[in-house]
């Protein structure tokens, strides 16, 4: 992680995990594992993460594999200029950047520049707050 720490991961199916008792082994693991190695040991299975989360980094993955500083710029343009909660598709359409303004808006929200709720599945209708409204 940029703070220096390291996490082990461990990824199994739910079924698999439910089925062995593997998450009773794995906080064996947890305790044994060295701070040379990790600092953090973590579970993950299929139901760590609701299908809206799934989505999202789905999404997430997708939009940055195309680099688009034209979008990203003016959204953020937008973003600079809020003084109130807007919804992702009142920053696109104050662009006219359509589906490149929305990909620039989501990955603003995973870079931290705005805040949605990202539990639920983002869209057009997510509204965005700035940092310091939290």
């Amino acid at each position: 992680m940029d703070s220096g720490n390291r996490i082990a991961i461990a990824v199994k199916p739910g079924k698999l995990v439910e089925r062995n008792g593997f998450d009773r082994e794995f906080a064996l693991i947890r305790a044994q594992t060295a701070k040379h190695f990790a600092d953090h040991a973590l579970l993950v299975t299929d139901s760590s993460f609701s299908a809206a989360e799934v989505r999202n980094a789905e999404l997430l993955h997708m939009f940055r594999q195309v680099e688009d500083a034209e979008a990203d710029e003016a959204v953020q343009q937008v973003l600079r200029g809020m003084n109130c909660e807007m919804s992702l598709g009142q920053v696109v359409a104050a662009t006219c950047l359509q589906g490149r303004a929305f990909r620039a808006g989501f990955k603003a929200i995973f870079d931290g520049v705005v805040f949605t709720d990202q539990s639920r599945s983002i869209t057009e209708s997510s509204m965005l707050s700035l940092p310091e409204a939290q």
